[in-house]
């Protein structure tokens, strides 16, 4: 006995036999209504095909139902958004620095204690390493001083451990020199890609091409 499935399918026929309304705003945005659902539908509120209501739902962001008046009758016609160049690349850059911002805090790699770790690299954390990269780089022997049993960091076995497995480390002087400069080298290949993908979109001459460098980013 499966009475969930046989739920699930009476609820998709109802679905399917509902008549389905759109009110466009005066904004442009749409606000939907179905005859089964709602009790009461706005009155100017437009009747809509399920074959366009399902197209818009799936295909999220590409697609906005407009006003259509023909010999006097007015419906709501299914439109596909388009997207200037300006407004594709805009959007695009916004995004990389965003990308990039996640990336140069998501963390380092390095084998700067002689076993490959994965570090935090907040904000917080970058200063810390810099600052003692800094003191060491200036004198070992205050180093030492300052940091006998060496300048603890935490990090965890590799990027896919669970951040409860995160310890502290304690670095020496010549390790935290080299953790830095793991460190500065990741935080500038980052700088590196995100030029390199503004300098694609800048370049792009249309919107879809816009679309294409995107779909391709890796960090």
């Amino acid at each position: 006995m499966q009475p969930t499935y046989g739920l699930q399918k009476d609820i998709k026929e109802v679905n399917e036999m509902s008549q389905k309304y759109v009110v466009i705003n005066s904004d442009g945005t749409n606000a939907f209504y179905d005859s089964v659902i709602n009790e009461a539908i706005p009155s100017g509120a437009l009747e809509i095909a399920d074959s366009d209501y399902k197209k818009f739902f799936e295909n999220q962001g590409s697609y906005v139902f407009i006003v259509t008046i023909t010999d006097s009758i007015t419906t709501a016609t299914l439109s596909e958004v388009t997207v200037t160049l300006a407004e594709a690349q805009t959007a695009a850059i916004a995004s990389l620095k965003t990308q990039a911002a996640e990336q140069y805090v998501a963390g380092v790699t390095s084998s700067a204690t002689g076993t490959a770790l994965y570090y935090d690299s907040d904000t917080t954390t970058q200063s810390q390493i810099t600052a003692a990269s800094l003191l060491a780089v200036a004198s070992s022997t205050q180093f030492a001083t300052l940091y006998p049993s060496g300048i603890t960091i935490r990090a965890k076995a590799s990027s896919s451990a669970d951040d409860s497995t995160k310890q502290q480390y304690a670095h020496t002087a010549d390790q935290i020199i080299t953790l830095s400069t793991n460190m500065q080298t990741m935080l500038a290949t980052v700088k590196t890609k995100l030029w390199a993908y503004q300098e694609k979109v800048y370049a792009a001459t249309t919107a879809a091409e816009v679309e294409t460098i995107m779909s391709a980013v890796k960090w």
